[in-house]
């Protein structure tokens, strides 16, 4: 089975996977559609603390974009929904599951990118007293490392082979993933072969992009 992914809209991708079939028939094309969602605003994103693995709750004004994120798939065919271990992408889940008879699939894997020793530190802080791993993380996070991090290399191949797996799992289907802004950029990177340097190239998605 060939996998061939191809990026529609911001934060939005569909997965296509081509099932070979004997010489002189049709080619057999099965296409699974995945929404990539991030989590609404965390307590991280209004204190501007840094959460990766930090399990943050989320705010008033996420709660706020989980109505309208509930809003605008209300009239969306999903068949799973899937979101990370942590509070901040299982409680944006909840605008997929509303009025729909699904119940939630917790996959760690979806979680954000380990920041290590920086968790829950202020960006403000760490770009004061490590302002040369401040600039890699922002434009090369190839090159970033503090005590603890999780390897963008490794963050890259941990979404891929989620995805992945998922995309398999459900041919066919339609699925709605709720991630987070690093760990989503990391995987469009993969799929549109932009290399760590020039990462500035993926813009930041805000809470509830899809």
């Amino acid at each position: 089975m060939k996998s061939i992914f191809t990026d529609k809209i911001y934060y939005y991708c569909l997965l296509f996977y081509t099932t070979p079939v004997p010489s002189g028939q049709h080619l057999e094309v099965i296409m699974t559609k995945i929404y990539l969602i991030r989590h609404a605003e965390a307590e991280g994103n209004l204190y501007r603390r840094i959460q990766g693995h930090y399990d943050g709750d989320i705010t008033i004004k996420g709660y706020k974009q989980i109505d309208f994120l509930a809003e605008r798939f209300r009239d969306i065919d999903i068949d799973a929904v899937y979101a990370s271990d942590l509070k901040r992408t299982q409680k944006t889940a909840g605008a997929i599951l509303r009025n729909r008879e699904l119940t939630l699939n917790i996959v760690p894997r979806l979680k954000e990118v380990d920041m290590g020793a920086w968790e829950d530190k202020p960006w403000g802080n760490v770009a004061y007293d490590e302002p040369e791993q401040m600039l890699s993380f922002a434009n090369d996070p190839q090159n970033w490392t503090v005590d603890g991090c999780e390897r963008f290399d490794d963050l890259k191949n941990r979404m891929f082979g989620v995805m992945t797996e998922l995309a398999q799992k459900h041919e066919g289907q339609t699925i709605a993933c709720v991630s987070h802004g690093m760990a989503i950029r990391s995987l469009i990177s993969v799929l549109k072969g932009i290399p760590s340097e020039r990462i500035c190239e993926i813009p930041h998605g805000d809470n509830t992009c899809v």
